[in-house]
């Protein structure tokens, strides 16, 4: 399975009052390119999409006419997950209109949620997504005093064939 990774893109950001719509631009046609040249089966998003949790308009913009061109391959799957710079509930609305089997998207920490399920000629794959979270809300979203315990229990359900 082919595996495109991506993160912090920062769109909005501004370097001393300058935007940076056009390094923006550029670095998500440069994405565009890597997907129809290597044609993945998986683009994840991994956070800090946003450099703020309330991006300005044209931030908002130039992800979904990102999202709507990377949608149109009908062989790609979608994850995005959340960073420190997102508003994860911003993010987690994406998911309303997704479909089901070609996207994920993590926004609120939600000890409930399960993976994505994607198959290709070498069997399935299951695809889990955290996005950031303070360590308190955390603790309180899985139910656990002990943050290793968590991990060790988290590990221990991950299979490899």
């Amino acid at each position: 399975m082919r595996i495109l990774h991506t993160s912090d893109w920062h769109l909005g950001r501004q370097f001393f009052r300058l935007p940076l719509d056009e390094d923006h631009d550029a670095i998500l046609a440069q994405i565009d390119s890597a997907i129809l040249e290597h044609s993945p089966d998986v683009l994840i998003i991994a956070g800090d999409i946003f450099d703020r949790a309330g991006p300005p308009q044209t931030a908002l913009t130039r992800l979904r006419d990102f999202l709507v061109r990377a949608a149109a391959n009908p062989t790609l799957a979608i994850v995005i997950i959340a960073g420190n710079h997102d508003a994860a509930a911003q993010i987690g609305m994406l998911g309303v209109l997704a479909p089901i089997e070609k996207a994920l998207i993590r926004g609120p920490l939600d000890a409930n949620d399960l993976p994505m399920i994607l198959e290709d000629e070498h069997g399935s794959v299951a695809i889990s997504a955290l996005p950031f979270s303070y360590e308190f809300a955390a603790r309180a979203c899985f139910d656990a005093e002990d943050m290793g315990e968590l991990v060790g229990a988290g590990s221990q359900q991950v299979v490899w064939e």
